[in-house]
């Protein structure tokens, strides 16, 4: 069975995206503030890029599994449900060790949303 490739396509595009602000915003961070700015930021990002690598593989196995596209979609959607549960516990923790810096650390794990937007955006323009 032929799989859709747009979610290996949005995945991989993405990762692009996020790891190319990840290196301009920690590099910022670091020139404007201090490592913990640069670190929570870069942290934040780096989080997205493991997610999306994530989903990325288990979509992979399962279109080598022949799995369904329904099963594949509600299973990404569970995936990504659970994202905000761990973005959520991730501040918590972030928030009791103090170690990062917590607004760059949110704000890192909003680039996601952002490039989608900005994105899709585009891709209207284009159109």
């Amino acid at each position: 069975m032929k799989f859709d490739v747009a979610f290996p396509n949005y995945a991989v595009r993405m990762n692009r995206f996020i790891l190319a602000g990840c290196a301009l915003g920690a590099v910022f961070l670091f020139a404007w503030r201090d490592a913990s700015f640069a670190m929570g930021w870069v942290l934040g990002c780096l989080f997205h890029v493991l997610f999306m690598k994530f989903l990325l593989v288990k979509y992979r196995q399962w279109e080598k599994a022949k799995k369904d596209a329904a099963f594949m979609g509600q299973h990404l959607f569970l995936f990504t449900t659970a994202r905000f549960i761990l973005e959520i516990l991730l501040c918590v923790a972030v928030v009791l060790t103090q170690w990062v810096n917590i607004m760059t650390f949110l704000a890192g794990l909003l680039i996601l949303p952002a490039i989608s937007v900005t994105d899709r955006l585009a891709s209207l323009i284009k159109e």
